[in-house]
């Protein structure tokens, strides 16, 4: 049929690995900010009570926990 295509292109791409790397990437992105804010929270702990809030505080934050708790041993 005049003016039908006669062939046709196909261009296909495999991104799973970059989809997978970039995900790896802002896991490690994510982490490096938790590990940063423990860091900081835990440098301005005075107490042993701040450290035990911070630590706390910021596992609960990594996990997605809704409450969290530490025992202390004087």
């Amino acid at each position: 049929e005049p003016g039908a295509p006669r062939d046709i292109l196909v261009h296909a791409i495999e991104t799973t690995a970059q989809v997978r790397a970039r995900q790896d990437v802002e896991r490690t992105a994510a982490r490096l900010e938790r590990l940063q804010a423990l860091t900081a929270a835990l440098a301005a702990a005075r107490t042993v009570e701040d450290v035990a809030e911070v630590v706390v505080a910021q596992g609960v934050m990594a996990t997605g926990a809704r409450t969290g708790m530490m025992a202390l041993r004087l």
